[in-house]
C-alpha cells in the first residue's frame, strides 16, 4: 500500500510512521467491585472454594479469574491479541494509551503511548470517549470519538509492524460522518458506516480496498441508511455483509429490513424473508440471530439458532433489547449483551438447548471472548478489566 495515493475523486491513504518506546510491567493493585444490582446469579465475584479447589461446576458458567486496574484511568475497550495476551485501550488525564496484558501473569507493557495519541488524535479530556475497532487479524486499529463541539472524529492505524505504527486517512464523501467500520475476517475490506443521524450525506457506506489502497464501493442512502447493525456473514470465500437497516429504496420500514451487500462484485440485494433479524454471529456448530417478534409473541425479541447437531429452529425470548450476540466455540451457548435502561447494559450466557440463562456480568460495557471461550468485560466508566473463563461441568465425575 503506497502513500499519498489518489483514487477516483478522493485523495486516499498518506501515512507516517512513529516509534513507539516500551515501557518496563508494572504490578497491578487490587481494584474495586461491580456495580451492585438486583440480579438471579452473579458470576463476576470470587467463586466458592472447597479444599482450596473451584466449587463443582454443575452447569456451563464463567467464573472470574482476575481483575487487572489502571489506577487513574479508564478502560475504554480491551481485546484479545493472541492467545497469551490482550489489548487495553484506556485514557486518563496525562492522555490515551494501549497496553498489552499477559494472560495469568497480569504483566503489562505500553503498545500506543500517551504522546502518539496527544500528538496525531486525541487529548484530555476528549481521550475519554475514544472507542476502537480491531480487523480480525489484528492489522487494523479504527480509533473514534467525539470532539468537544460534539462530531465524530476517526483514525484508521496499521498496527502490524509494532512499535511503527502508520496513520491512514482519507477524504469522505461529501457530508459523509463516519462513525464507524466492519472489517471484512481477511482484513481485505474496510466498511465505513455513515451516522444517518448527521444530515448532508448521499452515501451511507463506504467500502475501502485496504489491500490495494483503493476505494471500493459507495452504497448511497437512498438504497440502504439509519442501519441498526452491520455484521460479516462468514460465508467461506464470500465477501459478504448483511445490515439491518430501518430505510431500505427509501422507504421506512416498520420492521428494520435484511440487506446483503456483496462487497467484491458490488452488488446490493434485500431478503424480505428474514426481517426483524438485528444482529447474527456464526460458529463452527452453527449460526444464531437476534430478531424482533412478532406482535402475538409475548416477548419483545427473541434468539434463534440452527445447529448441526443440537436441532434448528431453537429459539429463547429475550425481555430486552439486545445490544451484542457471540457464539462460544462450545456449542450451543452463546454471549448477549442487553439493556433494559439504556445505561447499564448486562451480560448473559445463554444454554440453547435448555433456554437457561445465567448472568455473567451486572455491567458490561464491552466484551470480547477468545477463540477457547475466555472472556474480557469491561465495566462501564471504571478502571477494572475483569477476565473470565467458561468452566464446563465434569460429566465423568458426575456419573
Amino acid at each position: 500500500m503506497t502513500d499519498n495515493v489518489t483514487v477516483l475523486r478522493v485523495p486516499f491513504f498518506c501515512a507516517f510512521s512513529l516509534l513507539i518506546t516500551l515501557l518496563a510491567a508494572l504490578s497491578l493493585p487490587a481494584g474495586s467491585a461491580l456495580a451492585q444490582g438486583d440480579v438471579t446469579e452473579v458470576l463476576d465475584s470470587p467463586p466458592p472454594m472447597q479444599d482450596g479447589r473451584f466449587a463443582a461446576v454443575t452447569e456451563p458458567q464463567f467464573r472470574l479469574m482476575d481483575r487487572i486496574t489502571f489506577p487513574g484511568e479508564l478502560i475504554r475497550n480491551a481485546a484479545w491479541l493472541d492467545d497469551n495476551h490482550y489489548l487495553c485501550l484506556t485514557a486518563g488525564p496525562e492522555g490515551a494509551c494501549v497496553w498489552t496484558v499477559t494472560y495469568n501473569s497480569g504483566e503489562r507493557s505500553m503498545y500506543i503511548s500517551p504522546p502518539f495519541f496527544n500528538e496525531h488524535i486525541a487529548r484530555f479530556p476528549e481521550c475519554l470517549n475514544l472507542s476502537w475497532s480491531l480487523s480480525p487479524s489484528h492489522r487494523y486499529m479504527f480509533l473514534h470519538w467525539r470532539d468537544s463541539a460534539g462530531q465524530f472524529q476517526w483514525r484508521l492505524l496499521d498496527i502490524s509492524d509494532p512499535p511503527f505504527f502508520v496513520s491512514k486517512s482519507f477524504e469522505p464523501p461529501g457530508g459523509m460522518h463516519v462513525h464507524d467500520v466492519l472489517f471484512s475476517d481477511d482484513d481485505r475490506y474496510a466498511v465505513f458506516s455513515n451516522d444517518a443521524y448527521s444530515e448532508g450525506s448521499e452515501i451511507s457506506l463506504l467500502v475501502l480496498d485496504l489491500l490495494n489502497g483503493a476505494e471500493a464501493w459507495r452504497v448511497s442512502t437512498h438504497d440502504l441508511s439509519f442501519l441498526k447493525r452491520i455484521w460479516w456473514s462468514g460465508e467461506t470465500g464470500a465477501q459478504h455483509c448483511l445490515a439491518s437497516a430501518e430505510l431500505q429504496n427509501g422507504e421506512f420500514r416498520s420492521r428494520p429490513g435484511l440487506a446483503i451487500l456483496d462487497v467484491a462484485n458490488q452488488t446490493l440485494s434485500y431478503d424480505n424473508e428474514r426481517s426483524g433479524l438485528l444482529m447474527a454471529d456464526n460458529a463452527e456448530w452453527g449460526s444464531v440471530g437476534c430478531h424482533i417478534a412478532s406482535r402475538d409473541q409475548e416477548a419483545p425479541y427473541y434468539i434463534r439458532a440452527d445447529t448441526w447437531h443440537l436441532g434448528s429452529n431453537l429459539q429463547v425470548p429475550l425481555s430486552d433489547a439486545p445490544l451484542d450476540i457471540a457464539c462460544l466455540s462450545e456449542p450451543g451457548l452463546i454471549l448477549v449483551r442487553n439493556t433494559d435502561n439504556y445505561t447499564v447494559s448486562q451480560l448473559w450466557l445463554i444454554n440453547l438447548q435448555t433456554g437457561d440463562k445465567h448472568l455473567v456480568s451486572r455491567d458490561c460495557e464491552h466484551f470480547q471472548v477468545s477463540d477457547d471461550d475466555r472472556l474480557l468485560v469491561v465495566p462501564r466508566g471504571s478502571n477494572e478489566l475483569h477476565v473470565m473463563q467458561l468452566f464446563m461441568p465434569d460429566i465423568t465425575g458426575a456419573q
